[in-house]
């Protein structure tokens, strides 16, 4: 790996929410510079730049103009004053909000950061009703010279294949490849874990699995929640309660589901208001991804294995699984 870059999993396992990046890129600074950034405890000035994006228009900028760039002061629930600095492009669209004030370190920096900015795009979502999200983040530490940016994760390139078959909506099977599309498809993390969910509650629980899985007479076969299933996304901190589980195992289950209910409905069961914020919290979006990591990588064996049942019946099933063992 190229010295220029930082490992995220070396930082106290950073995980960057919502642009799923897995490394940060060093613009500026030495190799002896972003080793002491790492391990420099200090209050000193870091300001963390979140580039924004319009999803909806596709523009790498939100669809609000300034006359002019802007920037208050915020003080935090821990009385520390924050900088805030409102960003235009050459077209006078909102580009970025710069946030800078004194931190310890990287997490430290990240973390608190991340807090205010999701205060303030939820206010900016709802008065101008449209989408603002982060695609890129640029984190600037002057004691130290560095400049770091995010890298997105750019997965393997597959080679395509023309499916010789394909499973037709109406088959009950379809309608879990559809949740599986979707939750796919979506960069948001509480949808992705949700839909991802929605498959593996149809292969756990007996009633509905009648009505998706071609069963019989044969008995649920077992499924481990392995290091290698994950591919490389393992974090200790989230995942090692589960590894070497069987996801049929009902207490596993139940963590999950608690999890999906959390999420799904935030003030039931006496939870604390605060469970509705709490996607504003840097450390729990970190734990969401990694288990919506986790909930897509169980929703992918499942199906992979009914495709191996299946095809032991069906030849267009069986021409799937070859597509899929191919890898596309």
């Amino acid at each position: 790996m190229d010295d220029k870059y930082i490992d995220v999993g070396s930082l106290s396992e950073l995980h960057i929410p919502h642009i799923y990046a897995t490394s940060w890129w060093c613009e500026a600074g030495d190799k002896k510079s972003r080793l002491n950034f790492s391990q420099d405890k200090s209050i000193r000035a870091i300001g963390v730049r979140f580039c924004l994006e319009d999803l909806r228009a596709k523009t790498l900028y939100a669809h609000v103009k300034l006359n002019t760039e802007l920037s208050q002061n915020l003080q935090e629930p821990n009385d520390k004053q924050v900088d805030v600095y409102f960003e235009r492009n050459a077209q006078d669209f909102l580009s970025a909000i710069l946030i800078g004030s004194q931190y310890s370190d990287m997490e430290d920096a990240l973390s608190r950061s991340f807090l205010i900015l999701n205060s303030i795009l939820s206010m900016l979502t709802f008065f101008y009703r449209r989408p603002f999200r982060v695609w890129q983040i640029h984190l600037t530490d002057e004691k130290h010279g560095i400049k770091l940016s995010t890298k997105s994760y750019c997965p393997k390139t597959a080679v395509f294949s023309l499916p010789s078959a394909g499973i037709p909506s109406h088959y009950p099977m379809g309608s879990l490849f559809s949740l599986y599309r979707e939750g796919m498809n979506s960069l948001d993390i509480p949808y992705r874990y949700i839909t991802f969910f929605k498959i593996y509650e149809a292969w756990y629980d007996k009633k509905i699995r009648k009505k998706f899985f071609n069963r019989k007479n044969r008995t649920q076969p077992k499924v481990l929640i392995t290091k290698d299933m994950l591919m490389g996304f393992f974090i200790e901190k989230y995942h090692k309660p589960y590894l070497n589980k069987a996801i049929n195992e009902k207490k596993i289950y139940g963590k999950l589901s608690d999890l999906r209910n959390m999420i799904a409905h935030p003030f039931l069961n006496n939870r604390e208001p605060s469970g509705f914020i709490v996607l504003d919290s840097f450390e729990s979006i970190k734990k969401l991804e990694a288990m919506a990591n986790l909930i897509e990588r169980i929703a992918t064996e499942i199906l992979e294995q009914e495709l191996s049942i299946w095809a032991e019946e069906r030849p267009d099933y069986k021409q799937l699984l070859a597509v899929y063992k191919r890898g596309g």
